[in-house]
């Protein structure tokens, strides 16, 4: 996991209070240390669940699969598949936190 910065407004922002439930919103920012530098990261439900929610066990997989869903809906997470494997893309990571260029 990467370290990443979370800036005191991402709480108070309304739009996306308005239109996440509060568990998707702290999917969200979980997903953020998860993500490689291009803002990337395995998409998997299981493995989400298991490395963000690992004590919850009110949620499981198809929990997070709805999570993830109201992400795409809000425009927070793209979901794609690369040689049968699903992973995720953050495309306003950048915006909260610098992501230096793999080398």
């Amino acid at each position: 996991m990467r370290v990443r910065n979370m800036r005191p407004e991402f709480w108070a922002d309304r739009q996306l209070a308005k239109s996440t439930s509060r568990d998707a919103r702290l999917l969200y920012h979980g997903l953020w240390n998860l993500a490689d530098e291009e803002a990337r990261a395995p998409g998997s439900a299981e493995y989400i669940k298991g490395v963000i929610f690992p004590y919850e066990a009110d949620l499981d997989a198809d929990d997070v699969d709805a999570l993830l869903e109201e992400l795409v809906t809000a425009g927070k997470v793209v979901r794609y598949v690369v040689n049968g494997d699903p992973y995720i893309w953050l495309p306003n990571l950048g915006k909260h936190n610098r992501l230096d260029p793999v080398k």
